[in-house]
């Protein structure tokens, strides 16, 4: 349950009613697009048909041509190309794309390897011993993805040996610190001028994708074999959904629907997904799926699964990716009810920093979540590695940022990075007092408020959700951040409800008391003594348009 429902400011009356009357909509539909930047026909037209005409030129990135003038010198003089990924959804997408492009394009099969660093083995980000392994298998240029910004001593030791590097990195650099790598690729640097900052890393590599085939005139559609995976790492990295992302999750989602490549055709297949895949089903269904490989084990199966040609190979890995999901699940439901137990004997101050040496280090992230999902504080889960370092993950409650609340923190920290909303970290164990009185310290003094808040859209009568509503809603797709799925609130008849697994409330509502419509909830004691004893009710939910309409209630509250 939320603390207050808090409704987003109306906007302009005049602009709303011309926007109704030039889209033939309903002033509803119109008040949404407003409240999202869309204000007249023509950015209403972008909006609805994303197209890939309107991507930015690659050659805008900082540092792209010098990039590809490297890699194509890499490949004409047949050097050993070493691609070196993050162990995420977004590190695997974004090297298995480049994988896939180089080796179908240029014929470099020979001189072409890939690494994904075991999570704990070696940790976030490029280390020694994978440098290491590279020297000695005279690696020639080595290419990063979704990390390597800020690593700087172990591509230092690449250099040292005479190894180019290029960074494909999209998280926050350091502008002060002069990179050692030959060139870094990575909208967020300072001097970077391009159009859009949010590119997921996947969404990096596709740009050095486009801008090799615009160096070399080969097929402008070539970029687009490779947008079915550009749409999960999207999807999955919390990236906003807006401006080129929205075009690229766009049109991959339709790849995916028609035509997905075969490790992920046979992803689907496994989850035993049916219907219209959207970009929900990408985050909540086949990320996690992905994700669990490396929280669990070694993420190269994922490798495997995105570059297999083979059928009857990629179903196999698939039914073993399924496999290591369901013990993910398992051990992350045992650790979230431990850190729950811990939570609520501690006094809950402006930050929660919880500490077990037996946790699973793979699973910190989800539970973490978890966390600030039921107590609406960040929170930083720590455990102990095998290497005997306290490594953790840290996750925002909105509002605040944690990737600078660590920097602030930096001189207790072995290693960190990250997002505004999502970080890991590494500290030594006789550090984590001291940590905790730090990070308390820090976070007290940023002023931000993030009360258990409902942002909503707007008040509608439930009469006012038609087909032709949801038609248009709909065609609002994909959601995520920047363009979040809206949130309507309506006072409703509940008709009557139903339980089902302890989980989940399935009710019959009418706006009237005679005409009904299907609406869903997570089960809660609250909730359902509310609708025990009152038959109006008021509810905030979202629309599920993709089969019948479905109200998911998200809360609920007496008339």
């Amino acid at each position: 349950m939320y603390d207050e429902w808090v409704l987003k400011n109306i906007p302009d009356t005049n602009t709303v009613k011309q926007l109704s009357k030039d889209l033939h909509i309903n002033e509803y539909l119109a008040t949404l697009l407003v409240q999202r930047g869309i204000t007249n026909y023509d950015s209403a037209y972008k909006f609805f048909k994303p197209s890939l005409d309107n991507l930015y030129d690659p050659f805008l990135m900082y540092g792209m041509t010098q990039a590809v003038e490297i890699i194509m010198d890499s490949i004409k003089s047949k050097e050993k190309i070493l691609l070196y990924g993050d162990y995420d959804v977004d590190g695997t997408t974004a090297v298995a794309v480049m994988y896939n492009f180089l080796t179908s394009t240029f014929n470099v099969e020979d001189n072409l390897s890939y690494v994904i660093p075991n999570r704990f083995l070696d940790g976030y980000g490029i280390n020694v011993q994978n440098i290491q392994r590279a020297i000695d298998n005279n690696i020639g240029l080595i290419i990063t993805f979704d990390c390597g910004v800020k690593d700087y001593y172990p591509i230092q030791l690449a250099k040292k040996y005479g190894i180019k590097v290029i960074v494909s990195d999209h998280h926050e650099s350091d502008d002060n610190v002069t990179h050692p790598a030959d060139v870094v690729i990575d909208p967020k640097q300072n001097k970077c001028n391009y159009p859009f900052k949010g590119l997921s890393g996947c969404g990096v590599c596709f740009k050095l994708v486009q801008a090799i085939v615009q160096y070399n005139k080969l097929s402008q559609n070539k970029p687009y074999e490779y947008l079915d995976l550009v749409a999960l790492s999207t999807a999955c990295d919390i990236v906003p959904v807006s401006d080129e992302n929205r075009i690229l999750l766009f049109h991959g989602l339709q790849k995916i629907n028609f035509n997905p490549q075969l490790g992920l055709k046979s992803m689907i297949k496994i989850a035993r997904i049916r219907g219209i895949i959207t970009d929900n089903i990408l985050q909540f269904v086949i990320g996690p799926r992905i994700n669990a490989v490396g929280r669990l084990y070694d993420a190269d199966m994922v490798i495997k699964l995105f570059i297999s040609q083979n059928e009857q190979e990629a179903k196999k890995i698939a039914e073993e990716i399924n496999v290591v999901n369901m013990e993910r699940k398992n051990i992350s439901s045992d650790i979230t009810s431990e850190a729950m137990k811990m939570i609520r004997n501690i006094e809950q101050k402006n930050i929660i920093v919880l500490y077990n040496q037996n946790w699973h280090q793979g699973v910190l992230g989800i539970v973490a979540t978890k966390c600030v999902e039921n107590t609406n504080k960040p929170t930083v889960l720590l455990t102990k590695n095998v290497e005997g370092d306290i490594v953790g993950s840290a996750r925002s409650n909105g509002g605040l940022n944690i990737h600078n609340v660590l920097c602030q923190c930096s001189n207790l920290l072995k290693k960190f990075g990250g997002h505004e909303c999502a970080a890991g970290l590494v500290i030594e164990e006789g550090n984590i007092d001291s940590f905790k009185k730090k990070i308390e310290m820090v976070v007290s003094q940023h002023e931000y408020e993030c009360p258990c808040q409902l942002i909503c859209d707007m008040r509608i009568p439930l009469k006012n959700i038609t087909h032709k509503f949801c038609n248009v809603l709909s065609r609002m797709a994909p959601f995520g951040e920047g363009n979040v799925n809206p949130v309507f609130i309506s006072t409703v008849y509940c008709l009557k409800y139903s339980i089902f697994n302890l989980s989940i409330i399935e009710l019959v509502i009418s706006p009237d008391g005679h005409s009904t419509i299907q609406a869903k909830t997570e089960n809660s004691v609250k909730k359902i003594e509310l609708l025990k004893n009152n038959k109006i009710i008021t509810i905030a939910y979202t629309i599920d348009t993709y089969d019948k309409p479905t109200l998911r209630i998200i809360d609920i509250k007496r008339r």
